[in-house]
């Protein structure tokens, strides 16, 4: 752990001070803070502080060992926490307000995995929900070697 190892406080800390940093980008794009959905909430890092501002969180993950970390440490009830398989979101159609995740759609093993879940996105937003995708691109086909950070609005296709 080294000699100055991170406690939960530190990581929870971190995850607070992200997501004032991607809420504030958001916003510009149009956020309604009802119910959300967060893919690869992982550990909760950021799940914590999405209890903090949204009415209903849904933390999904496909690791059963970071959601039993999550869980015992986020105990916020209005977050949900589902075990998923990856790609179909256990959400019923039209449900939520906005979709979040952060640095997980480049641990993705295909480009149809990316598109399945963006359609699973449009399927379980309301009509004028929104999404924010936020991931590392440290190659573009122009302008190798830059990076890029955007909020996107999904309008339903």
């Amino acid at each position: 752990l080294g000699t100055n190892p991170w406690t939960d406080d530190d990581f929870y800390a971190l995850g607070e001070s992200d997501w004032r940093d991607f809420e504030a980008q958001w916003a510009r794009y149009g956020l309604h803070y009802g119910s959300i959905a967060e893919i690869g909430a992982g550990a909760g890092r950021i799940t914590r502080a999405l209890a903090r501002r949204f009415a209903e969180v849904h933390a999904l993950d496909v690791s059963e060992d970071m959601l039993a970390y999550a869980k015992q440490r986020v105990t916020e009830p209005n977050v949900h926490f589902y075990l998923t398989e990856g790609r179909d979101l256990p959400l019923a159609p039209g449900s939520l307000d906005a979709v979040f995740s952060t640095h997980v759609f480049q641990h993705l093993d295909s480009v149809e995995d990316g598109f399945r879940y963006f359609e699973e996105i449009a399927r379980i937003l309301k009509p004028g929900g929104s999404l924010m995708i936020h991931l590392p691109i440290f190659s573009w086909p122009w302008g190798a070697g830059k990076t890029t950070k955007k909020a996107f609005r999904l309008e339903k296709w």
